[in-house]
């Protein structure tokens, strides 16, 4: 019963968890290469309707729950009933955060009453179905596809890097599902050592209950604590490598929603127009191995007289990835995921490890005091 309350139903929310955030980087990049609506395509819509991305600032909530968002001459209502609205949290850097703690960059979920709160500092992206009501263009989730909304601050050309990084949660196994299940399995385990506190037969059962009583706390105390400490590492170090993982997805199906040309470039060490043009890292620099060569995406650069030049050049889209990547994106997106699940199998033994040292030691101690 332990394992079911302790165990069980707290993984099933990692799960859940874990789906959830695979759902919102998915949904984000799908988004981001629909089709942008401007102030042209927007007056050149059919009246069916059909999924664009758009992104400007924030210009007020309606009590009718409705968001304007305001670029250049457009002005467009995106309705919030059913939409999935997220907060990305702020970043003193321009371009790419160097540093990365997974989870703390985490999206935040927020609701509608708290957008209207939002000043019109904060920039927003919204990606999902236009459609035309009461004579008027607007976004709106429908029952097979919700919109995204997503709140930030700084500027948009390195929003797709942010929003895929951050996406994922610091911790799975604390969902809302834990504490629920964390309460009702220790009130459990007091009912069965009770029960048969007062039977001798039934000793082993009261020592066991007590025992499992004390299992949420077990990974914090000594000996095992030791243990937690690794597993904790090596999960950060998980989060990291998931994170690169999808950075490098990235670049293997994105599709210009413009027309315009996005290539790549292969280097066995960067030129210097790379550093003349100050491109950032997709990934850090430091996990390029000696045998990759240097792979750098952008659009196809065309000078003034027409003629292709080499070095990709800043993309027209400002959601299309713009830099350097350590390595093959495919071979990447391999090597990352398996280096993950490798560390994640050897961190969850190691948290098992230090629970099943402590658990002997409870039992030890509650034997010697006669329990």
């Amino acid at each position: 019963m332990a394992f079911v309350w302790y165990a069980l139903i707290p993984t099933i929310g990692a799960f859940i968890v874990r789906e959830n955030w695979k759902r919102f980087r998915r949904r984000f990049d799908n988004l981001r290469s629909s089709p942008l609506l401007d102030y042209a395509s927007s007056h050149s819509l059919d009246t069916g309707p059909a999924e664009f991305h758009f992104a400007g600032n924030f210009e007020s909530v309606t009590e009718d729950k409705v968001l304007w968002i305001r670029s250049g001459k457009l002005t467009m209502p995106v309705e919030l009933d059913g939409a999935y609205a997220f907060m990305l949290p702020n970043t003193s850097e321009e371009g790419i955060p160097a540093a990365f703690d997974p989870g703390e960059e985490a999206p935040e979920r927020i609701q509608w009453d708290r957008i209207a709160a939002l000043t019109g500092e904060a920039k927003v992206f919204v990606g999902g179905t236009v459609a035309v009501k009461n004579k008027r263009r607007v976004f709106v989730s429908t029952p097979e596809k919700s919109l995204l909304v997503l709140f930030y601050e700084g500027g948009d050309r390195f929003l797709a890097i942010r929003a895929i990084r951050a996406g994922r949660a610091k911790n799975e196994y604390i969902n809302r599902f834990t504490p629920y299940s964390l309460i009702l399995g220790a009130f459990a385990q007091i009912i069965i050592a009770l029960a048969f506190f007062s039977r001798p037969a039934f000793r082993e059962v009261t020592v066991s209950a007590l025992t499992a009583l004390f299992i949420p706390l077990l990974p914090w105390v000594p000996p095992g604590i030791l243990f937690t400490i690794v597993y904790r590492r090596l999960w950060w170090r998980v989060c990291i490598l998931r994170a690169y993982r999808d950075l490098a997805a990235l670049l293997l199906h994105y599709h210009s929603p413009g027309g315009e040309s996005y290539i790549a470039r292969e280097y066995l060490t960067l030129p210097g127009t790379f550093y003349r043009k100050n491109l950032p890292f997709i990934i850090p620099a430091g996990e390029k191995r000696l045998k990759d060569h240097w792979h750098v995406y952008g659009a196809l650069p065309v000078d003034e007289s027409g003629v292709h030049e080499d070095f990709p050049a800043e993309p027209k889209d400002k959601f299309a990835v713009y830099g350097a990547l350590p390595g093959d994106p495919s071979l990447l997106t391999r090597q990352y995921n398996k280096k993950a699940n490798l560390l994640e199998f050897i961190a969850i033994l190691l948290l098992l490890a230090g629970v099943g040292i402590n658990l002997v030691f409870i039992r030890t101690v509650l034997s010697f005091l006669g329990i």
